[in-house]
Parts: C-alpha cells; sequence; structure tokens
C-alpha cells in the first residue's frame, strides 16, 4: 500500500478521482476526506489515514449494531451535512444529533465523525 491507498484497479482514473476529493476538503469544506474514501471503496481499494489509529479499536470493540436513526446521522454526516442541517432535514434538534452522533462514537469505539463514518463504513452499516 502506497499513500494511503492500495487495492488491485485499473488505470489512474480512480487516482485523479481521489486527487479531486481531497482538494475539495483541502478548501475547508471538509469533504475531502470522505469522498475519497467513498471513491477508493468503490474501487476496491483501501483506503487509510496513518494519523487515524483505530482499526484495532474498531476490531476489539463489542460490535453492537447502530440504530437506523445513528445510521442516517452518520450517512448525513458522511455526507458533509453540519449538525444543524442534519437536524433540519430530520426534523429534530441539533441536541438530538449529537447524541445519536455520540452513541455511534460509542459502539464504533471512535471519537470523531470522520472516524465514525469509515468505521460503519468498514463494518457494512453505512453503503458507500
Amino acid at each position: 500500500m502506497v499513500g494511503g491507498v492500495g487495492g488491485d484497479f485499473g488505470g489512474d482514473v480512480v487516482f485523479q478521482a481521489l486527487d479531486d476529493a481531497v482538494a475539495v476538503g483541502e478548501d475547508g469544506a471538509g469533504r475531502g476526506a470522505f469522498q475519497a474514501a467513498a471513491i477508493g471503496s468503490r474501487a476496491g481499494l483501501s483506503v487509510w489515514d496513518p494519523e487515524l489509529n483505530w482499526a484495532s479499536d474498531v476490531a476489539d470493540s463489542v460490535a453492537t449494531p447502530l440504530s437506523p436513526r445513528e445510521r442516517t446521522v452518520l450517512e448525513l454526516t458522511g455526507a458533509g451535512l453540519s449538525t444543524k442541517a442534519i437536524a433540519r432535514q430530520l426534523g429534530i434538534s441539533p441536541n438530538t444529533v449529537k447524541f445519536h452522533l455520540q452513541a455511534a462514537f460509542e459502539k464504533l469505539g471512535v471519537t470523531s465523525r470522520a472516524e465514525a463514518v469509515l468505521a460503519a463504513i468498514r463494518r457494512g452499516e453505512l453503503a458507500v
């Protein structure tokens, strides 16, 4: 695995898409990592961030399934929506969104939104 991306794939199209997705995140939008992970996963790549050492924590944690609402909140988080935007879309308060995120963090053994989305994808609880 080189540069955080590994797998068997064909062509430079995937690398260009990954570069483009990461560039989107560099402008402060915060969506680049999620988009890069989604593009890489669709291409059959193993996408990782060496600064996130959560894989062993996820494997060691009890595999408690996410609730349907936790999955929905994580899907919208992965799509780049803010807490307020998720709350508006679901018709709930921002505090309720935060509650669902915290519950998902605990079940997934993570501490951030990016880790939660990636852990849920790896566990097969979120579609890419």
